[in-house]
């Protein structure tokens, strides 16, 4: 289990790569296993108070964690293994065993941020939705890749292999292209998010620009793809038939590129961009 871990370790956040090792030591301290070991305690799941609260119930099944493995884009990982596996260190060792150091890092850092969240509710009674949790490992395994400078990729014979992220956002695009960056930012403490685009040519000189804000605190992959959106529709608005988008969201350009129908709240704004890059033949994204 040991090499399993040191799989993961690569591509997430050392703090994650330490709560696998606890789960599959049989050391992390859920109810059940401190009333095992004569802890007084309520046995009950402090999230749902339904069942005994253990590792498989609290991490697969509780309160809607699916969905949170959904919006991590970790569904169709996780629903095979559900009959399969026979608890939580079964689960762990079949995905980083079978996936890419990428799928295993995802999930490690998606199992910390909801073992983090039920710690905020027994201890600071703050608790987030399981589509928020989602949503917030997504943003931390983002923030993670662009820090550590790196991605996970697959070669054509199938072996995983890290390559060197390398910044491309200053590069010119093709004759004829124009090139389109988008962004997010967040504004201090207020409630509301921005979102901005930029219009350049194959020189790169200014073309146009644009912002927006929105109230209401959006996720950082959320405020990108708000922000493709509009880029996208702008183009379109003003006859523009050759433009590269790009967003410097890893996990924003895989979730539109990929053929997978989510089911996340999320989803329905995928599909937007979707919608409105087939419009266009000539829409490209680069991240």
């Amino acid at each position: 289990m040991t090499h399993t871990l040191e799989y993961s370790a690569n591509v997430s956040p050392p703090k994650a790569k330490h709560l696998l090792s606890r789960i599959c030591k049989d050391c992390l301290p859920t109810r059940t296993r401190l009333r095992n070991h004569f802890v007084q305690c309520q046995e009950e799941c402090p999230l749902c108070s339904q069942v005994p609260e253990e590792e498989w119930h609290l991490l697969v099944e509780c309160e809607g964690s699916r969905e949170a493995w959904s919006v991590m884009g970790l569904e169709q990982i996780l629903t095979p293994r559900l009959q399969s596996c026979n608890n939580i260190q079964e689960l762990i060792f079949d995905i980083c065993c079978r996936e890419s150091k990428e799928v295993a890092g995802k999930m490690a850092l998606l199992m910390w941020v909801l073992w983090q969240n039920r710690n905020n509710f027994v201890w600071h009674e703050t608790r987030i939705s399981a589509r928020q949790a989602g949503l917030q490992a997504m943003s931390m395994w983002e923030d993670w890749i662009q820090v550590n400078g790196q991605v996970v990729t697959t070669n054509k014979a199938g072996q995983q292999q890290h390559v060197a992220h390398v910044n491309e956002q200053q590069q010119p695009p093709r004759y004829s292209y124009l090139k389109c960056n988008v962004d997010a930012s967040f504004l201090g403490t207020t409630n509301a998010t921005g979102s901005g685009w930029c219009f350049r040519d194959n020189q790169g000189r200014f073309l146009l620009a644009g912002s927006n804000v929105i109230l209401g605190r959006l996720n950082t992959i959320e405020g990108e793809a708000v922000a493709m959106k509009e880029a996208i529709s702008e183009a379109i608005q003003r006859g523009f038939t050759h433009v590269i988008f790009e967003s410097d969201s890893q996990i924003l350009i895989d979730a539109i590129s990929s053929r997978q129908q989510g089911y996340s709240t999320f989803s329905p704004l995928i599909s937007n961009i979707r919608s409105l890059l087939s419009l266009v033949p000539n829409f490209e994204l680069f991240d």
